[in-house]
């Protein structure tokens, strides 16, 4: 309950409220010192330090795991990469979708252009 809605009604708001948000409840929580060690030959040998301590379980994530870190702005592009480009105007950084430019000339599967285009230019 919010304290504005007690405050018309002069209401005493420590009643409504718990005594962990009390500011004398936290200050009872931290009045205790805790001494620092003034060398470790003080330190008390009673642990056992043959045991080693492991890291915890790996525990798989939701959802598919990323393939690689993300790149930062001043590491090298990888060359092998094969980079997307637009199926109608065959440059890269959009899709056909979004594509603003004219189509491509047509190739056949030699690589060569057509022949309806050769005879209209």
């Amino acid at each position: 309950m919010q304290i504005g809605v007690l405050y018309p009604r002069r209401v005493y708001w420590k009643e409504y409220c718990s005594s962990y948000y009390w500011v004398s409840t936290y200050k009872l929580a931290y009045m205790g010192h805790i001494m620092p060690m003034p060398d470790m030959s003080k330190w008390p040998m009673n642990c056992d330090l043959e045991r080693q301590i492991m890291p915890p379980p790996y525990v798989r994530g939701i959802g598919r795991p990323k393939k690689a870190r993300t790149r930062g702005a001043d590491e090298e592009v990888n060359p092998n990469k094969q980079i997307r480009l637009c199926s109608k105007c065959k440059q890269p950084g959009h899709n056909a979708k979004t594509c603003k430019g004219l189509p491509a000339t047509k190739k056949d599967k030699h690589g060569k252009k057509s022949q309806e285009e050769t005879q209209a230019s």
